[in-house]
Formats: C-alpha cells, structure tokens, sequence
C-alpha cells in the first residue's frame, strides 16, 4: 500500500495542472456604480457587499487640491480650486485629471472657462433639477483680466449644456419643465441684442 501512495503523489507531482484546476480563487470582485438601486443591479445586491461612500465637502476637496498643487509645483488660486471642485461636483478623479491635463498643456486654471477646462465628465448623474438650474441660472464668476468671455466661450458653454441634456436623456421631462418655467424667468432685452 505504501508504494500505490507514493505512485499516486509522483503522478500529481508531474501534472501540476491538475492542482491548479482544483484550488478555487477566493479574490474579491469590486463593483463601482453611480446608482445602486438601478433594476439590473437587484440581483447583484442579495449576493455583493455593499460599501456606500459619502461624497466630500467642497473644502476638504480645495484644501486636498492645494496640497496636491503645492506639491507637484502647479501655480493656481483658491477660487479657482473651488470653483473646479464644484463644477466636478467634489469627484476628486475629475479634478485631478483636469489639473494634470492642464499642466501638461502649460495652462492655468481659469475660473471664467472652468466648463471648457474639466475633462471626463461622462460618468457624472445629474439630477433633473440641476438641469434645469443649468438652464435657467446663469453661473457668476469673477472675469479674469486674461480672458475675455467672447463668441468661443459661449459656444463651449452652449456645448456643455447640450451634452448635459444629452446624458441625461429624459427630453420630453426636460423640455416639459422648460415649458413651465419659461415664462418664470426675467430677461430685459428690449432691443434684442441677447437673443438669438
């Protein structure tokens, strides 16, 4: 008996094939979504662990980003930085790959052209009212003395716009809210110069 043991240890000794195909992996797989409580994640729920993380304020985003900024030798203001991480809203990803990008461009952080700026925005879920905000609401920066807002600017901000409601999809529920809210908004052009 001793000897058809050894036998058999020789023969799983000379194919180790078949001690790979018996072991079975034990490494975890990860899952990133947007929505967890989309339908087609259901069954993908009762079986995972679920780890929800809190998006951060906008002041531990600056202060992050300063710090990153200051370190990698990357010359940018605060307002800037805040108002990156709020167009991003707080995904630290996002701005970092705007920063790097625009270092190795050699270009600065401009406040005014912040929408043109921002690269990888496709994975962001916008709300619908925040759709209509971006409509209706106009976002005031400060100018800088560099830049002058002019046809090209607008044109990019008009860009962003349309790829928002294209990401979005729902154009019936968009234009529906448009509709009711049109006649809401004040707008003084009493020789139509603004409108087009």
């Amino acid at each position: 008996m001793g000897n058809r043991n050894t036998g058999s240890e020789e023969k799983l000794g000379k194919n180790p094939r078949r001690r790979r195909k018996t072991s079975s992996l034990s490494r975890p797989v990860i899952c990133i979504c947007n929505d967890l409580y989309t339908p087609a994640l259901r069954p993908l729920r009762q079986i995972a662990k679920v780890h929800i993380f809190v998006r951060p304020s906008v002041n531990r985003v600056v202060s992050r980003l300063k710090y990153i900024c200051n370190k990698e030798g990357i010359n940018t203001s605060s307002i800037a930085l805040t108002a990156l991480a709020e167009y991003t809203e707080c995904d630290i990803r996002h701005c970092l790959n705007t920063l790097q990008f625009l270092k190795n461009k050699k270009e600065t952080l401009n406040v005014v052209d912040i929408s043109s700026q921002v690269v990888g925005r496709k994975d962001m879920s916008r709300n619908i009212f925040d759709i209509w905000k971006e409509i209706f609401q106009k976002k005031k920066f400060k100018p800088d003395k560099k830049s002058n807002h002019d046809q090209s600017s607008m044109s990019r901000e008009f860009d962003v716009l349309h790829s928002l409601i294209s990401s979005r999809g729902d154009y019936d529920v968009i234009l529906d809210g448009v509709h009711e809210n049109i006649l809401q908004q004040r707008y003084h052009d009493p020789v139509m110069k603004r409108t087009v």
